[in-house]
């Protein structure tokens, strides 16, 4: 009975030590799939701001008055530069160095003689634009200045020109 048993428990492990077994791997080798190219060259760096060829609203557009200013200007670097588009009607849009990428904001603005404040209503989730405001830049012929040293943008720079 012994035996029996013994013989019992070795066909019992050996079926459960079979059924565990990795099956034998599929030895021939894929055919890797063709990709697909492109022939466009993408946007470089982390910015999706367009270059100057690129705007829709050519530098003859600048008009800058006593209470309004129109037009595009871009941060003065070449680290994913600032973008700000001035509307008569007191509204603008940015395309914003955060630091952590280009956040693109919308708000309003007042030009009071040389200096124009900027305000964004809605939340951005980037704390110093939401709690720095406003932010404030001085007219200087055709250029922007921020009046923080750069305190819009993390290019750090503060200075820009028309695009």
């Amino acid at each position: 009975m012994k035996k029996t048993f013994l013989i019992l428990l070795s066909l019992i492990v050996l079926g459960v030590a079979g059924c565990s077994s990795k099956p034998e791997e599929n030895k021939t080798t894929p055919t890797p799939t063709p990709a697909v190219t492109s022939t466009e060259k993408p946007m470089e760096g982390p910015s999706a701001t367009p270059k100057p060829e690129e705007t829709m609203m050519p530098k003859e557009d600048l008009e800058i008055g006593d209470t309004y200013i129109q037009g595009t200007f871009i941060e003065n670097t070449d680290n994913s530069p600032t973008t700000l588009t001035f509307m008569k009607d007191g509204n603008f849009t940015s395309n914003v160095n955060a630091c952590t990428g280009m956040v693109f904001v919308e708000g309003t603005y007042l030009k009071d003689g040389d200096t124009i404040s900027l305000s964004i209503p809605a939340e951005t989730g980037v704390y110093y634009i939401d709690h720095d405001q406003p932010f404030y830049l001085t007219v200087e012929g055709k250029t922007l200045k921020d009046k923080d040293d750069g305190g819009f943008s993390c290019a750090d720079v503060g200075e820009y020109i028309p695009e």
